[in-house]
């Protein structure tokens, strides 16, 4: 039966060439017609871009005239054509710079239902929509949309906002304070810009919710690979199974590493973990492989601090996936050898050396938009004290507003999985870090769950699975707080309190050696020496017990049920051949990741 699949994301993402590359991957696999709504509505309308549909044209029209018809002829002709897939790219929320509002422009569920009923013997109900939400980081999405005559025109909005304050008589005339207005609207901008994303992300969420299917997000810095086969397993149109899954990995504390001072190469870690996600891509077992989704495909947490030598600016992102640009959906212009040469010539400079963070009025009253600095790596040399603590404070908003985010979109990834994978978590610093903790405490929510539901015999509507933690032998975990032991040893040991001193120390042979109340005699209330046997025997039993436990807790993050935390211990993870790391993950990381199946 045909499926409808919905292939959305903001402006910015290049929805366009990513479905190209998509359709291309799929076409060898199964037949694909392919439609783009809003190139419907450009060619219906005679619009140059949907930036002139939307920017001037009142949400009203759009949502009662312009958009139906495009949306309906484009869902009608994916279901009257004969190919297996039916791929609709099109964005679900609309951004109306006139009146700098967003909205959705129709509920595609409704087009979809009633050009369903229209086709000839087909059940009432029809297939479940398949929704796939594309992102991308916010950097590259607004170095994209702040060009000229793109939807957020980053010269038009300087301009705008000169002509405001001229009219107050309060346009900057300093050189530095012409900088700070042009990042006032960059930091404005890529807020909106974070602010569509979310809402675009939500918008497919509650489409696959109306449309009984089901949704994921996809940042493009992935490789095609991965959207192609998660179409193929969604839609039952491949023998082998592919089971999604989240894998983590240390971020911050590597970065801390590389960027120094002295910043360095990255360390070795950043290559044997894409040697990992290779291997483990490639890896099959029993007609089943692995759908890796990694939350390095995005990476914005990477704001410079204004004590930094080269602020304002950007830390390094952390490497693509692949070296083969041409493996990943995204795509860096071909004048560019390498992501970070593009990153330097182009983002950083759209960003923080913007055209338009100068200005001045020629002798004909004509205004003279330049940039502020030669290149972008002088602008902190010029940039005075006094207004370096503005343009911070700028970028706080911006940097918290991405903290946040990160949390939503990695949460959003736990919950599309369901499986967790850590790749040495405890890597350098012998515990899991925050971020990661709250992702396993999402995770450990919707484990919790799954598990009692199952356990009642109630079938689970979501996915859901293991966490497995893989470890190298030298990431050892900090030193375990005796303390805690110690009071949980003594928490199950209440029928002696009345005999024995349990005040809780930090070592347990000695709070085992004073815990004998004293006394020399039964008279004087001190234990008996079979009370004292029986005490010492439970006590070192509970010790170890909960010995092993906090152990087993600070290895695998101590959040959700036991029965579903796995770890793997391996020594020489680091320098692990390949023929080594395949049999790795065929016989133990696979196995464990999809263990929870036999429940």
């Amino acid at each position: 039966m045909k499926r409808i699949i919905i292939l959305h994301g903001t402006p910015g993402v290049s929805l366009t060439r990513c479905a190209i590359k998509i359709k291309s991957s799929l076409s060898s696999l199964v037949s694909v017609e392919h439609e783009d709504l809003e190139e419907q509505i450009k060619t219906e309308y005679s619009f140059q871009s949907m930036r002139d549909a939307v920017w001037p044209v009142p949400r009203e029209v759009i949502r009662w005239s312009i958009w139906p018809k495009a949306a309906h002829d484009s869902i009608s002709r994916l279901l009257a054509s004969s190919a297996d897939i039916g791929l609709l790219t099109c964005h679900l929320t609309y951004y109306r710079g006139q009146t700098h509002e967003f909205y959705e422009p129709g509920d595609l569920m409704q087009v979809y239902a009633s050009e369903w009923s229209k086709q000839p013997n087909a059940p009432t109900t029809p297939p479940p929509l398949l929704l796939v939400t594309l992102i991308d980081d916010v950097y590259d999405t607004f170095a994209r949309l702040s060009a000229p005559r793109e939807v957020f025109d980053i010269q038009s909005a300087i301009s705008d906002e000169y002509r405001r304050r001229e009219e107050k008589r309060e346009e900057p005339t300093d050189a530095d304070s012409q900088y700070v207005l042009a990042q006032q609207q960059v930091i404005t901008t890529m807020l909106r810009i974070l602010d569509w994303r979310s809402r675009e992300i939500s918008a497919g969420d509650s489409l696959a919710i109306r449309g009984d299917g089901r949704s994921f997000v996809v940042a493009i810095k992935h490789p095609t690979q991965v959207v192609r086969d998660l179409i193929l397993s969604e839609c039952g149109m491949t023998s082998t199974r592919f089971r999604p899954v989240y894998l983590s990995h240390p971020i911050t504390r590597l970065r801390k590493e590389q960027k120094g001072p002295p910043a360095r190469d990255w360390p070795d870690f950043v290559s044997q973990f894409h040697n990992f996600v290779r291997v483990a891509t490639d890896t099959e077992v029993d007609d089943g492989k692995l759908l890796l989704f990694m939350p390095t495909a995005i990476d914005e947490f990477r704001i410079t601090d204004r004590g930094d030598e080269s602020f304002p600016s950007l830390h390094r992102r952390w490497p693509l996936i692949s070296e083969d640009y041409n493996a990943l959906l995204y795509e860096i212009p071909s004048a560019y050898g390498t992501y970070e040469e593009f990153e330097k010539t182009v983002l950083l400079e759209a960003i923080f050396n913007p055209v338009g963070s100068a200005r001045h009025v020629d002798a004909n009253r004509r205004e003279v938009l330049t940039s502020y600095a030669e290149n972008v790596a002088q602008v902190g040399a010029r940039l005075s004290d006094e207004k370096k603590p503005q343009v911070s404070a700028l970028f706080d908003i911006l940097r918290q507003q991405i903290s946040a985010q990160i949390a939503f979109r990695d949460h959003t990834l736990v919950r599309q999985c369901g499986r967790f994978l850590l790749y040495r978590p405890l890597f350098k610093e012998g515990i899991i870090s925050g971020g990661v903790g709250a992702e396993l405490k999402n995770w450990a929510g919707i484990a919790s769950h799954s598990l009692e539901m199952v356990r009642k015999g109630e079938p689970v509507p979501w996915t859901w699975g293991p966490v497995v933690f893989v470890h190298d032998e030298q990431d050892t975990p900090k030193a375990i707080e005796e303390a805690k032991i110690i009071t949980n040893v003594a928490a199950r040991l209440p029928e002696f309190a009345d005999s024995f001193d349990l005040t809780v120390r930090d070592n347990f042979e000695e709070w085992l050696r004073r815990a004998v109340l004293p006394g020399d005699d039964l008279l004087s209330g001190a234990p008996s020496p079979q009370e004292r046997e029986a005490f010492t025997a439970s006590a070192r039993r509970f010790y170890q017990e909960e010995r092993r436990n906090a152990e087993f807790n600070a290895r695998t993050g101590g959040r959700g049920p036991k029965e579903l935390r796995r770890e793997i211990v391996v020594e020489g993870l680091d320098r692990m051949e390949d023929n080594r790391l395949t049999d790795l993950i065929k016989t133990r990381v696979i196995p464990a990741l999809i263990s929870s199946e036999s429940f």
